[in-house]
Order: structure tokens, then C-alpha cells, then sequence
């Protein structure tokens, strides 16, 4: 299945779900933050909206989606409720669904599909100018009166440090601090103007680490600042005035999405620029656990990490951009804020990517974490439901546990037998549910062993309506349905 059919296919089922339960947040994540949609601008205008009709009575299927190079095209049949003097009525018609950069931009309706070929997009946005040339890393240079006694003072604060063979000048670096020595024979310390900022996990931790070296000059112990970081300081022999400082915990950040510092934050991490993305996170340290979004109880909002996970996922440096955050103190398992709660991890299942979810669960992320649009299921859920199959099978391998329904769609078939041996065993919904996840998944060993045990072939499913001939055909699961239909399989369209 080509990228742009699965995304065709997640779209298709993010709209059929919504319509059948009103709840279309699953589909933000496919739109881009400014898309627009008629009087609708914004993502989140534009999920309100297509709640709000449905909360009103509007009725609707979905009756067709096509691929194209830079659109999605959907054929949908609604229905308005009765109105004071009106009867309900019903309108078919098509919907564009322009995609640029793997998000949703733009949604068009027109009447037919000749029309929904034919539209054409607002224009793109120009490019960015060329962009010069990055720098790699920084170094501060201290002015001391004798190298290698700034050496030995450098060395048991924990820093590694050697001495240039020219003589004269040195080196001390520990993480990512890198500090350059210059002698200057007549430095007074009095009026040295030396002085360097160092930002740090633990500011208590590091001044009694330091006050314990046995090393002269003065220290100053921590205390809270006024701009958030617990702060202390420390004076060397010479003068240098090295402060350091770390964040304190305070009151949830939010941010809106079009607010300078969130827009700055997610172009980094969308562009897969990790020195940046470290930069913002220096300069502003509640961006790690900020939350981007709009407040109140019907708002909805997330953290960077689930920017860094967000459709289509594959981000440039996607682990290395998720290595940054969790360095700064992003919480790996913090939660989405609106119809669903889903972690980070979810959204890298939904997106199917692998290196991203391993580097999460290598951080820390709880694979069992629970909240998923599916269900409120598991990551493992999101990543079946959705047909991503590279990230389900990296999480089982991982170690996550299984229903039966996930099981069946990833064929594992000792799984399957673990369920069937338990007791009580399970229920004639369940298998029917399994079945047609086996169908979804393209797995006839499982799908075969499901209908031995009381399937319903022909069941159609709550959230959409497909049979699992309808399934397994979506799968491109050719054998699997010749072997469906043998044995008396349809698809929707065929039944009552």
C-alpha cells in the first residue's frame, strides 16, 4: 500500500468513526494546524464544527475515498434533521481534502467528482529563503592567571580537561559545557568581568556537589529567581563568575499555537533541527513540558513530544529531536488534552514510525500506557486499528501485551490460543470482533480458526460498517477474500 493510500485509508476511518460517534479529534492530528475548511480556519474550528453538526442530528456515511498525488477525495451522503416546517434532508456530494507535507490543508466540497479532480488549492506558501550556514557549538573563553592550577580547580569540579601543547591555554568540558582557558599574567580577579551561564538538571545537587570538592573561591547556594530557575552561583580564583541555574516546578504552560515561542518550537521540531530545538529549550526551559493548544474544558492541547509523533510521524532526526526534550525534562508519557488522552507513544504507533517509538520507550515511555482514540486502548491499539503494522509488530517485540482483537490482526497465533485456553473463555462478540480484526490485518490462519469457533462472517462492524470481506479487500488481501467469499463472505453493499 502506497503512503498516500494509507493515508487515504486513515483519513477514511478517522471521518467514519467520527460520524458514527460524533467524535472527530482523531482526525486533528491529519490536519495542519491552519488548515481551513469554509468560515473554518484552524484545526481545531474545524474538528468543533463537524462535533457540533453531529451533536445537532446530522446523519451521514461515507461513500467513497480516492487517492490522489496531492488530495484525498471523499464522497459523502448527509442528512439534516427536520427543521420547525421543514422535512430532513439528505445531499450527496464530494469533499477535497488538499494534502501538503503530509497534512491536511484545505477542504473543499464540490458536487461531483469530475469537480473534486478539477479544484484547485489555495496557493502554497513561498519557500524559505536559503538558509546560512549553522553553528555547531560554542566555547567560552576565561581568562586565569596560571593554567595549571585553573586546570586542577576545573578538574575535581568534574570536568575533563587537558592543556594546549603550545602552551599558554587550555580546555575543560564536561557535558555540554566547554570551557577555553587563556592566561593573562596581570588579571586582577577583582575586576575580572569573566563569567559564564551554565543550565543544568539540578541546581541543589550541583552547588553541593561543588561546596564538597575542596576547590577555593566562593559559592553562593541556590534559591529561586524570579524567571523561574533555582539559581546559585560560583566564583573561581581567578574571578570567573560561573552561574548556574535550574527549572523550577511551577504551574503548567500553555501556549497558544500561533504564540511566537510554540510556532519557533514546532518548526524545529518539524525541520529536525536538534541544535535549535536545545537552543529554545535553553532560553525558555517550561517548553519541555509546555503544553500547546487552547484552554478550557472544551479546548484541547498537547506537548512537543506529541508534536514530534504527530501524522505523518518521519520526521527529519525524529530520535535525536525526542532525545532532546526527554534531556530537558519533557514528560515522555504526558498526556493529549481533549476527546482522547493519548501519549506520545500513541501517536508514534498511529504514525508508523519505528525509530521514533523505540527511541520513546528507550526513554522511559510505558508501553502500556492506556487512553487511545481506539477504544481507549493501548498504543498497541492505535497502531492495529489504524493498519500500522510495522509499529504494532516493533511493539510486540517490545514486550506489549495483546487483546485477542490485536492479536488476530497481527496473526500471532499462540496469542490467539492463550485466550481460547483461559477461563472463562472468550465471547461470541469478542471472537466475531477478532475475526474481522483478522480480516482487517490480512491474516487467514487466524481469520480460519476464528470462524472454526462461532465467527460471524457477515457481521458488520460498529465503527464503520465494513464486513471483513470489505476489510480484508481495503487490506489488498486478494487470497483472503477469494477465500472469504468461498465460504459465503460479503461485502456491505451485498447484505440487507
Amino acid at each position: 500500500m502506497t503512503d498516500t493510500a494509507a493515508f487515504a485509508q486513515s483519513v477514511a476511518e478517522r471521518i467514519r468513526s467520527g460520524l458514527q460517534t460524533g467524535d472527530f479529534t482523531a482526525l486533528r492530528p491529519l490536519l495542519a494546524e491552519d488548515a481551513t475548511w469554509a468560515s473554518c480556519v484552524g484545526s481545531a474550528q474545524i474538528v468543533d464544527w463537524m462535533q457540533r453538526a453531529v451533536a445537532d442530528g446530522v446523519e451521514g456515511a461515507l461513500t467513497d475515498v480516492a487517492a490522489h498525488e496531492d488530495r484525498v477525495v471523499v464522497g459523502l451522503e448527509l442528512t439534516w434533521p427536520a427543521t420547525s416546517g421543514r422535512e430532513p434532508t439528505s445531499r450527496s456530494y464530494f469533499q477535497v481534502l488538499f494534502v501538503r507535507d503530509g497534512k491536511i490543508v484545505e477542504l473543499l466540497d464540490v458536487s461531483t467528482r469530475e469537480a473534486a479532480l478539477a479544484a484547485v488549492p489555495t496557493a502554497a506558501p513561498a519557500p524559505a529563503a536559503e538558509r546560512r550556514s549553522d553553528i555547531d557549538r560554542m566555547a567560552t573563553v576565561l581568562p586565569v592567571r596560571d593554567l595549571e592550577t585553573a586546570l586542577a580547580h576545573y578538574r575535581a569540579l568534574g570536568f575533563e580537561v587537558r592543556a594546549y601543547e603550545g602552551g599558554d591555554y587550555g580546555y575543560a568540558q564536561r557535558g555540554a559545557a566547554n570551557f577555553h582557558f587563556s592566561v593573562v599574567a596581570d588579571l586582577d580577579p577583582r575586576s575580572n568581568v569573566g563569567a559564564v551561564y551554565l543550565y543544568v538538571d539540578d541546581a541543589d545537587a550541583l552547588f553541593a556537589e561543588w561546596r564538597g570538592a575542596g576547590v577555593t573561591g566562593q559559592f553562593f547556594e541556590p534559591t529561586d529567581a524570579e524567571y523561574g530557575l533555582l539559581e546559585g552561583a560560583h566564583i573561581d580564583r581567578d574571578g570567573n563568575l560561573i552561574r548556574f541555574g535550574s527549572p523550577l516546578e511551577g504551574p503548567e504552560v500553555l501556549l497558544g499555537t500561533e504564540d511566537p515561542l510554540a510556532v519557533a518550537a514546532v518548526d524545529a521540531v518539524h525541520s529536525g533541527d536538534v541544535d535549535g530545538l536545545r537552543q529554545l529549550l535553553v532560553e525558555h526551559s517550561e517548553l519541555a513540558n509546555a503544553r500547546l493548544g487552547n484552554p478550557g474544558p472544551d479546548g484541547m492541547s498537547r506537548t512537543l513530544l506529541h508534536v514530534a509523533t504527530d501524522w505523518p510521524g518521519h520526521y527529519p532526526n525524529g530520535p535525536a529531536i525526542v532525545a532532546a526534550l526527554v534531556d530537558a525534562g519533557a514528560d515522555v508519557d504526558g498526556r493529549f488534552a481533549g476527546g482522547h488522552n493519548e501519549t506520545p507513544l500513541h501517536w508514534a504507533a498511529s504514525s508508523d514510525d519505528v525509530e521514533v517509538l523505540d527511541a520513546l520507550l528507550d526513554a522511559g515511555a510505558d508501553i502500556e500506557a492506556r487512553g487511545a482514540v481506539i477504544g481507549g486502548g493501548t498504543a498497541l491499539a492505535d497502531a492495529t486499528a489504524f493498519a500500522q503494522w510495522n509499529a504494532a509488530r516493533r511493539l510486540i517485540e517490545r514486550g506489549a501485551q495483546s487483546t485477542l482483537w490485536e492479536a488476530a490482526a497481527l496473526g500471532l497465533m499462540d496469542r490467539i490460543d492463550s485466550f481460547f485456553e483461559a477461563d472463562p473463555p472468550p465471547s461470541p462478540q469478542d471472537v466475531t470482533h477478532a475475526f474481522w480484526s483478522a480480516c482487517h490485518g490480512g491474516q487467514q490462519q487466524a481469520a480460519a480458526y476464528l470462524l472454526e469457533r462461532g465467527a460471524d462472517i457477515n457481521w458488520r462492524a460498529d465503527w464503520d460498517g465494513q464486513t471483513p470481506l470489505d476489510a480484508a479487500r481495503q487490506e489488498g488481501a486478494t487470497k483472503l477474500v477469494a477465500w472469504l467469499h468461498h465460504r459465503g463472505g460479503k461485502a456491505a453493499a451485498e447484505l440487507p
